[in-house]
């Protein structure tokens, strides 16, 4: 870059004297990773996207700690693509359930960043969740594809009023 300085009359110059000058340039740098429907995670963040279909079984129990007969169940991903239910089952007489999961996201890498599956479960009033992602990684990563959750019942109570 060029500027033309102007000479100063105390220094009794006659004429404008140019001089070379330059502005250091500096590189603007961001860290920003462009996402678009989550169907592959951002490069280097995570490793391969695939989907399974598998089941969950479950027991439901009402606010008295009674099986909950007839509870709806379902599984609902809040973090891959949230909103979606990817399974829906009924309980049985003595409040258990079997329910088929489709389609489901294994992101190699991700089950406790960007992953989070929850089951549902509501009769009435009355509703309780429970996060699954380490049942569902454990059917997956031993090749059972049945995630088992019967040792920890869902346990629905109704909203605080």
């Amino acid at each position: 870059m060029r500027t033309i300085l102007p000479c100063i009359l105390l220094f009794g110059c006659d004429e404008m004297e140019e001089v070379e000058t330059t502005v250091p340039t500096v590189p603007i740098v961001t860290d920003t990773i462009e996402t678009t429907d989550m169907e592959e995670p951002p490069d280097g963040a995570c490793g391969d996207v695939t989907h399974v279909d598998m089941r969950l079984l479950g027991v439901v129990n009402n606010e008295q700690g009674n099986p909950a007969p007839f509870a709806e169940v379902s599984l609902e991903d809040r973090g891959w693509e949230p909103g979606t239910l990817l399974g829906f089952a009924y309980a049985d007489l003595k409040g258990r359930f079997d329910l088929p999961i489709t389609q489901l996201a294994d992101v190699e890498g991700c089950w406790e960043t960007i992953l989070n599956y929850t089951v549902v479960a509501e009769l009435g009033p009355q509703s309780g969740e429970f996060k699954v992602n380490s049942r569902l990684q454990a059917a997956i990563t031993n090749g059972s594809l049945v995630a088992d959750i019967s040792d920890v019942p869902i346990n629905m109570s109704e909203p605080a009023r």
